[in-house]
């Protein structure tokens, strides 16, 4: 069930698994099709160059979407980050992130991996408002 594969089983996991339910190819095999990034479905889960490097541009890109979104939703920065900011410590983890950003642009788990990790210059694992 853990469809993004980021090691939880989160909301939009559940809510893949239940939009799919009637689906005989999404369970075939004991569910073989949830354990490959490239199960073929109405919804896509990852990106068809998710083993590739992800290029600047592709980043920037993402990151003009994200920040359309979010002016679509008259959500400021500082929000966002409060709304990723679940346990208000002024740094949020990849999971923080992953449930703030998707709240406002759906966009596939691997790619906002990757952008977090570009955030995440120290390798900690966390990032502050001052990096996000």
């Amino acid at each position: 069930m853990d469809v993004d594969k980021d090691g939880l089983i989160g909301i939009e996991d559940i809510k893949t698994c239940l939009r799919n339910i009637n689906s005989t190819a999404f369970f075939k095999n004991g569910g073989e099709a949830l354990s490959a990034p490239q199960f073929s479905s109405t919804y896509k889960f990852y990106p068809t160059t998710m083993n590739e490097e992800i290029s600047d541009e592709k980043l920037l890109k993402m990151c003009q979407q994200i920040r359309e979104a979010m002016t679509k939703s008259k959500v400021s920065m500082i929000s966002l980050f409060q709304r990723c900011d679940t346990q208000d410590s002024g740094m949020i983890n990849l999971g923080q992130f992953l449930t703030g950003i998707t709240s406002i642009i759906p966009i596939a788990a691997p790619l906002l991996e990757k952008l977090f990790n570009v955030m995440d210059s120290n390798s900690i694992g966390m990032v502050d408002f001052q990096r996000f």
